[in-house]
């Protein structure tokens, strides 16, 4: 599911197949009816990220990724992973550095990222 501008909800969502919600000026909010058995992408440019497990196994690789200057990272797992990059130039000529933590929980299946420029990138139990 894309969306230019706009807020992405989706509530008590069984995912049946590798999905990406993705926004490019709003929030992504997804909340599982079950556990994924698939791989799941959520990403917004400006706006939070938010991937809520509603109390179901978390199992999986789980990757995030945000702007080190405007960006947020919350999860309550430790990270396996932490590290900085700069994927390119930003606004106003300036190199950009983003913030890129994983950890892998029970299997490294499925893959899950969430990603965020300007906001918090979070995981929820």
């Amino acid at each position: 599911m894309d969306n230019a501008s706009g807020d992405i909800e989706a509530k008590s969502v069984t995912i049946e197949d590798d999905s990406n919600f993705d926004t490019a000026s709003g929030d992504v909010l997804v909340s599982l009816a079950k556990s994924s058995e698939y791989d799941l992408e959520l990403d917004a440019a400006s706006g939070d990220v938010v991937l809520d497990y509603n109390g179901n196994p978390v199992t999986g690789y789980f990757e995030f990724t945000a702007r080190m200057d405007r960006g947020r990272i919350v999860s309550p797992f430790k990270f396996d992973t932490e590290e900085e990059y700069e994927p390119g130039w930003g606004d106003r000529g300036r190199l950009v550095t983003y913030m890129r933590k994983s950890f892998t929980e029970g299997s490294d299946e499925p893959v899950i990222r969430l990603a965020t420029a300007s906001g918090t990138a979070e995981l929820k139990k």
